[in-house]
């Protein structure tokens, strides 16, 4: 890992006395390759697909991802969805034997950095529930990556540590509740429902099939919507293969 024996601000400070190189998209995706290689030290490799870049590194039956997309507008990118994740064979393996793909695509918590750890010198836009960075030159993007190398570093590897199992994640998900409970448990593809059932049933059976008759019975009242529909036959798809 690069060193970080300078502050934020001192780095800041040399950055910005590089010139202002404007960015392309070339030189866009050959910063990130070379000023993050120490993910690649560290045992992650490095993907891309449609302008969403990630790390991601299995042991044995967990996986690692710290992952951000772009869009690009000219010479300026915004970027956005800055993130850890982390995969529980346990949880993703039963989502993938009913939803196919690759078990790489799937993710059961996540970890989003808290705003207020964003140095003040560096450019970004809050929106209703997240925030993008804006990208105009190269020194820009050196700062950003700057601070996804702390964000790794410093709330990332602490966040997999903790979570060394589910029952630490089934812990913290009784404590959890909206939009925290949402920004935890992976939420994408509109499978939480289905994830938490998982981590119930492994955890505590019991109060796991208390969570499915309550949301199979909220989610039955409201099936002709096709997305709640969709949402429902998933989940019995998941109780049939749990119960197999």
């Amino acid at each position: 890992m690069l060193a970080l024996e300078l502050s934020f601000r001192d780095i800041i400070t040399l950055i910005k006395q590089l010139p202002q190189k404007r960015m392309n998209n070339k030189l866009f995706k050959e910063i990130i390759e070379s000023e993050l290689e120490f993910f690649q030290a560290d045992g992650y490799s490095l993907r891309e697909v449609d302008r969403n870049i990630w790390f991601e590194k299995k042991i044995e039956s967990e996986g690692f991802k710290i992952s951000f997309s772009y869009t690009e507008y000219g010479d300026t990118f915004h970027v956005n969805g800055l993130k850890a994740s982390k995969r529980f064979e346990e949880v993703e393996s039963i989502l993938q034997k009913v939803l196919g793909g690759e078990l790489s695509n799937y993710y059961t918590i996540t970890l989003n950095p808290d705003e207020t750890s964003i140095p003040s010198q560096l450019l970004y836009r809050k929106t209703e529930n997240n925030f993008h960075f804006e990208i105009d030159t190269v020194a820009d993007l050196q700062l950003f990556l700057r601070f996804v190398e702390s964000f790794y570093e410093y709330a990332a590897l602490p966040f997999y540590q903790l979570y060394d199992s589910l029952f630490k994640v089934y812990d913290t998900t009784k404590e959890l509740k909206g939009d925290q409970l949402l920004r935890f448990v992976n939420s994408s593809s509109n499978l939480i429902f289905s994830r938490l059932f998982i981590i119930k049933s492994y955890c505590d059976r019991p109060k796991a099939e208390e969570y499915y008759s309550e949301i199979s019975s909220e989610l039955t009242k409201m099936r002709g919507n096709n997305t709640m529909g969709s949402i429902l036959s998933i989940l019995k798809a998941v109780k049939s293969e749990i119960e197999a």
